[in-house]
């Protein structure tokens, strides 16, 4: 009987492998403790990785606990049939080590058995025990099939990684191997343009998923934020409008419609479709926050605007707005003191300060070259993120850390 059994998931780390290898090894590890002693205590030693493709096969394992242990006699068995008794081995805690099956030079963090056993490339198991019977282990392992949802997943991994044309690779993969993948057009229009700034690439793509599952709102509200960036401001309300048709109970959908009929001056329109969104439940991302709200990047007058939405006044004295995240390129804000729903606006340049205005009066200046600014406290944590992009008809993109998209004309 068991007394105890822990998963342990462990993906594998980029190795040298044979031409043809494109991806890792997932490891998917049970380990079970028999109970053989009323107080035994609990292994430390998890098995985390396995590589079975490629002349280097190995098994690594850690020692998961807070002191250092000493592993001696254990038994390794592959696919229930060839065995090999490991040297005696001692870890300290998040200490690593890796068995390798064939030939090599072994040193403290890697053991070569010099043995002819290997692992399965397709999959297979392994056990582990040591020579009294108190630890027993068993991990399945298997290579993941080059599918186009793997290439996805992959994708959206580098893709948060901010590793955008490995991303771009791993989903021109997913629709070179499934076309009528949707979602994998989908991914890659999301790179292509607010990642890349690609946006006719990005529309096209957009409009593939459209054309394979026009039923997902996402790809419609894609499209929409995209022929935004394209200044196709009419196509991309009709974009909104399918998003809603789509699903009409979608209230980020109505914010993104009231936020560009605003910008096309229908204010009336718009604020039906604002109350509509709030009435779904969708708030503004920015309550309860003090944060950028808007910035201007025309002219000779560039500013960073701030909001107060917290209960209480905030000063700002000592806080820093950083220009794109560059030190060099950032201003020290005075004693300012913003009252709940406050705001005041910073202008980079010359002028007189106001009750609602600061002036900075530096040489710093947004223009087309920007892309962001950020706002620290006064012990240099981070409070509030703001991207921007230039749009053909002069408005201005705004996106929030949360990925939140606004516009301003």
């Amino acid at each position: 009987m068991y007394e105890k059994v822990e998963l342990f998931v462990a993906a594998c780390r980029p190795q040298k492998l044979n031409a043809g290898v494109k991806f890792g090894i997932v490891l998917m590890a049970l380990a079970a403790l028999c109970t053989c002693a009323v107080s035994q205590e609990d292994t430390t030693l998890a098995l985390t990785n396995v590589i079975s493709v490629g002349e280097d096969e190995f098994i690594e394992m850690a020692n998961d606990g807070n002191e250092t242990e000493a592993f001696e006699g254990l038994t390794l068995t592959i696919d229930g049939a060839e065995s090999v008794v490991l040297p005696n081995f001692t870890l300290s805690p998040g200490e690593r080590i890796r068995f390798h099956l064939g030939e090599g030079e072994s040193n403290e963090t890697d053991v070569f058995l010099k043995s002819d056993l290997s692992l399965d490339d397709v999959g297979g198991d392994l056990t582990l025990k040591d020579s009294s019977g108190t630890l027993d282990k068993f991990a399945a392992y298997w290579t993941p099939e080059e599918t186009s949802e793997y290439w996805i997943e992959k994708g959206r991994q580098l893709k948060s990684a901010e590793s955008y044309e490995d991303a771009l690779d791993a989903l021109n993969n997913a629709t070179d191997i499934d076309p009528q993948n949707a979602m994998a057009w989908l991914y890659k229009a999301q790179i292509l343009g607010p990642s890349s700034g690609r946006y006719n690439e990005s529309l096209e793509a957009c409009e593939n998923a459209i054309e394979i599952d026009p039923e997902n709102p996402e790809s419609w509200l894609l499209k929409g934020l995209i022929l935004m960036n394209l200044g196709r401001d009419e196509e991309a309300l009709a974009a909104f409008d399918e998003a809603i048709e789509v699903d009409p109970e979608s209230g980020y959908a109505w914010y993104l419609k009231g936020g560009l009929l605003q910008r096309l001056g229908r204010g009336s329109e718009a604020e039906e479709a604002f109350t509509r969104a709030e009435e779904l439940g969708f708030t503004s991302p920015l309550a309860g926050m003090l944060a950028i709200t808007n910035i201007s990047v025309e002219d000779e007058d560039e500013f960073v605007e701030i909001s107060n939405y917290l209960e209480e006044a905030k000063n700002l004295g000592g806080w820093t707005l950083v220009i794109d995240g560059d030190e060099t390129r950032s201003v020290i804000l005075p004693e300012y003191n913003l009252e709940p729903a406050g705001i005041v606006r910073v202008h980079l340049g010359e002028g007189e300060d106001s009750k609602g205005d600061l002036f900075m009066n530096s040489s710093i200046a947004l223009n087309d070259t920007a892309t962001n600014v950020s706002l620290r406290d006064e012990s240099g944590e981070f409070v509030s993120f703001l991207g921007f992009e230039t749009l053909p008809d002069g408005g201005v993109m705004l996106r929030r850390s949360g990925g939140e998209v606004e516009w301003r004309g």
